[in-house]
């Protein structure tokens, strides 16, 4: 029964497309085209309507193969039957600019078109458009949904050192790196939380000011004064009597 459920959870799953989708990607990854434009035929009307220049990328590349194999007879034919077509196009700067490796491709210009990290640019590229063409994010809906979690918790506050929450996800150092580049979450009403605890101060737990001038929550410092009664300021390791800490009114 359970392999029967596991069965239909595949039949509502497009894997045949993810499998596709690999296989260019392992053939990317061993310098190959073909298996890209093949795709790229596959789904030529589609890529032609939001514009894409993966499948012109792919032949420029196919070019510069033929001429990293010394062989610049072929490459001449490759390059009329397929950039030739799109040379009036917005491409026709870089057809032009290419077409100079036939004559000198070792000059420093075209060390980036003989670099094979351009097949790095191209995995790139072909993702970006799959993701496109099927209507997919290029983040995951998880990484989206623990953005969207991190930004609603994120305040000035996590990132300064003498105000971090030690309840709080965001001022821990992993998520914090993630909370960077996001907005602050927005509050109307701003709460005022304890640093050596973690809770919230209130008119059940208010603010305690030490005589050095930080606050404390009340229920914090009495369970530090449980003992001796006297409570030890965790930012100045200053020692007070918890008889000198007063109540803050805020207004």
């Amino acid at each position: 029964q359970e392999s029967r459920g596991l069965g239909d959870v595949y039949k509502r799953q497009d894997l045949d497309i993810f499998t596709a989708t690999k296989k260019v990607i392992d053939s990317l990854r061993r310098y190959e085209c073909e298996e890209s434009l093949k795709w790229c035929n596959m789904h030529k009307t589609r890529l032609k309507k939001i514009g894409s220049r993966l499948e012109f990328e792919l032949r420029v590349q196919e070019f510069v193969e033929l001429i990293r194999k010394n062989n610049p007879k072929a490459a001449v034919l490759y390059a009329r039957k397929f950039l030739g077509p799109s040379a009036e196009t917005k491409n026709f700067n870089k057809i032009q600019c290419i077409m100079g490796t036939l004559v000198c491709p070792q000059a420093p210009k075209y060390k980036e078109l003989f670099d094979y990290k351009r097949y790095k640019d191209l995995e790139a590229l072909f993702k970006h458009e799959f993701y496109n063409i099927n209507g997919l994010s290029v983040e995951t809906h998880l990484f989206i949904s623990l953005e969207a979690g991190i930004s609603a918790l994120k305040t000035p506050q996590c990132f300064c050192e003498s105000s971090k929450n030690i309840n709080c996800p965001i001022c821990t150092e992993h998520l914090g790196k993630l909370a960077d580049k996001l907005p602050y979450a927005y509050y109307n009403n701003s709460r005022i939380v304890c640093h050596i605890s973690g809770e919230i101060m209130d008119d059940h737990n208010p603010p305690m000011v030490l005589p050095n001038g930080f606050v404390y929550s009340m229920k914090a410092l009495e369970n530090m004064a449980s003992a001796t009664g006297i409570v030890v300021c965790p930012r100045t390791n200053l020692s007070f009597p918890l008889s000198s800490a007063k109540k803050m009114y805020i207004t």
